[in-house]
């Protein structure tokens, strides 16, 4: 009985260290984004432009544009903070031109 105790006790340390890897790593990206681009993001958000740098989490959670629907639902989960420049070309798009799209998009045209 307590050799299944230190297993379950194991297994869960293991896991909790696991997520806090990963929430640390997500925690460490966006503060490192947001210094990279601190000057961009002072900018009111009217005044705010889709960039090639930005994320596609940013775009979708800043602009409200369902990216995944424009890619076709080939977004996985774990590269959601992938760059929209990464992710045109991935599929081969033209990024100027998708950009132009997406600010349609967030414009609501």
């Amino acid at each position: 009985m307590k050799k299944m105790k230190k297993k379950i006790l194991i297994t869960l340390f293991v896991l909790t260290s696991l997520l806090l890897l990963i929430i640390s790593y997500n925690f460490v990206a966006h503060i490192v984004i947001f210094n990279d681009h601190r000057e961009y993001f002072e900018k009111p958000i009217e005044d705010q432009v889709i960039k090639k740098w930005m994320s596609i989490n940013y775009i979708e959670k800043t602009y409200w544009i369902d990216l995944e629907e424009m890619f076709w639902n080939k977004i996985w989960i774990w590269s959601r903070n992938a760059d929209l420049e990464d992710y045109c070309i991935k599929y081969e798009l033209n990024c100027a031109d998708f950009i132009i799209i997406l600010e349609q998009a967030k414009n609501g045209n």
